[in-house]
């Protein structure tokens, strides 16, 4: 081969090469063009997905806090003792049950609304009450028990009769709720045995007979 000859062939030889570099070097960059297209593509899911769940977090609250808001209606009675137990013993008609509807939104709010009720003052057809105010010094919900607390001076004297029907009226009244099962008594804010030194006050009451 002669020296002009080999020369164009080294000439058609570089523009191979170059051409061929120029081909690979487009090739990755079309390559990572793609890549960074689905990378682009999966990001912007990614926030249109948190975005999302975001926006239905939020709704979930507002329903909730338009249902606190609102307040839940809850049935359930108020008991009074009747006045033919109380002048003649007769245990055949020993409360009467007047069926009531509080409106609450919390706990709290039950509680509050349970003791005005207790407090409340019957019809003439409804009996006697014997809960007067200043007697329940709170109401409070923990776990689905009742935890009253009352006031030792405002009992400083009563017999058995006036502390069961006490304890009677407030033991049923809370538990025809469905948000109590059980009523636990306190005395100035603290466990004790008795009240009037009748019955024993350190058990929960789930009724009372």
């Amino acid at each position: 081969m002669n020296m002009k000859k080999f020369g164009q062939f080294f000439i058609i030889l570089l523009v191979a090469l170059s051409l061929l570099a120029c081909d690979k070097s487009g090739t990755d960059q079309t390559v990572e063009a793609q890549n960074k297209n689905v990378v682009q593509e999966n990001a912007g899911q990614t926030m249109k997905k948190n975005a999302s769940e975001e926006e239905n977090a939020k709704e979930a609250s507002n329903l909730i806090e338009d249902k606190e808001a609102q307040g839940e209606k809850l049935e359930g009675s108020l008991y009074f003792p009747s006045k033919d137990y109380i002048a003649t013993g007769d245990e055949g008609n020993k409360y009467i049950q007047v069926p009531v509807t509080l409106e609450a939104s919390s706990k709290e709010d039950l509680a509050k609304e349970a003791q005005a009720l207790l407090e409340k003052e019957p019809g003439d057809d409804q009996g006697e009450n014997f809960v007067k105010p200043g007697q329940i010094k709170s109401i409070s919900l923990k776990d689905r028990i009742a935890y009253v607390d009352l006031a030792k001076d405002q009992f400083t004297s009563g017999g058995s009769l006036d502390e069961e029907v006490f304890l009677g009226q407030v033991v049923k009244t809370l538990t025809s709720f469905k948000d109590v099962e059980g009523v636990q008594f306190l005395v100035d804010g603290q466990e004790a045995e008795s009240l009037l030194g009748h019955y024993d006050l350190s058990q929960v009451f789930t009724d009372f007979e």
